[in-house]
């Protein structure tokens, strides 16, 4: 009967004079929620549009959502729009003339959603 030794040896397997690697692969990082952007500027353009402006903090997200509020009502932040993976404006058409309003983004992926940005108003 042969005697069969077998080694271990950080990865390496000897078995009778022959050689395998092991190559085992590191699990991948959960996937996490992107970072969340920085409204930086809200501009009127018009008595009927706002140009919404922000930075993009992160480098997973699948796009990003716009939010927006009437200052003078108190009602709460609702969804106007989305912007494309690395987009960086958003324009707000159809607005009420003499109305200030609020606006908040916040980046999305797969896993879900970043923090909402500050609000800046217009």
């Amino acid at each position: 009967m042969k005697n069969i030794f077998i080694y271990v040896l950080s990865g390496i397997i000897i078995v009778c004079g022959m050689m395998f690697i092991s190559c085992e692969e590191e699990p991948d990082a959960p996937p996490t929620v992107p970072a969340k952007p920085q409204i930086t500027r809200v501009t009127v353009l018009s008595s009927s549009e706002i140009e919404v402006k922000w930075k993009d903090h992160s480098d997973n997200e699948d796009g990003f959502k716009i939010e927006r509020t009437r200052v003078d009502t108190g009602i709460s932040f609702q969804t106007i729009g989305y912007a494309s993976v690395n987009d960086t404006v958003f324009h707000d058409t159809g607005l009420e003339p003499l109305t200030t309003y609020g606006y908040r983004v916040s980046a999305f992926n797969a896993t879900g959603f970043s923090g909402t940005s500050s609000t800046l108003v217009g």
